[in-house]
């Protein structure tokens, strides 16, 4: 047997199961209706629903200043959900254009815990890795100093360049 003719026999073949299944899968079945609901009383009214037993909400780790304080810039999103123990209760973006001659712009994205006294933890990452850290007492104070690296006033005077 030559190979074209093993070639169209083979093609022949395949378009004969690609038809069948085409024509078996529109097929359809005419759709039974569906069966009165178990809720249905002989009278028509609906029975109640049965109450489902109240579940406890889970007891949430209190993040203390202590905690952000000692977190590691670079760190990312994920391993501080994992130190935390539960993902972020907001979260946003917000660009910086940075300081013209001294940074890039750049977007950074703020993840927020909140405490059950009304304390945050509020996390700024950049690239993924962490860059900002902050904690907000309930009164809404900030409890932590600003890192080193963000004091942008004062590059001028760490790289020697007069103003």
């Amino acid at each position: 047997m030559s190979p074209k003719i093993a070639l169209v026999g083979g093609l022949a073949v395949l378009i004969a199961v690609l038809g069948l299944g085409f024509i078996l899968g529109t097929t359809q079945t005419e759709p039974t209706p569906p069966a009165e609901p178990p809720s249905q009383q002989m009278n028509g009214e609906p029975e109640p629903l049965p109450e489902l037993p109240e579940e406890e909400p889970e007891e949430r780790p209190h993040i203390a200043r202590d905690t952000v304080e000692n977190l590691y810039y670079g760190l990312s999103y994920e391993q501080a959900e994992e130190l935390f123990g539960f993902a972020s209760d907001y979260s946003e973006s917000e660009y910086d254009p940075g300081v013209e001659g001294y940074t890039s712009p750049f977007v950074i994205h703020w993840h927020e815990w909140e405490n059950e006294d009304g304390s945050k933890a509020r996390l700024g990452f950049v690239n993924d890795r962490l860059e900002r850290k902050q904690f907000i007492e309930p009164d809404g104070t900030a409890a932590l100093p600003d890192a080193p690296h963000l004091d942008v006033d004062s590059y001028g005077d760490i790289l020697g360049i007069e103003e």
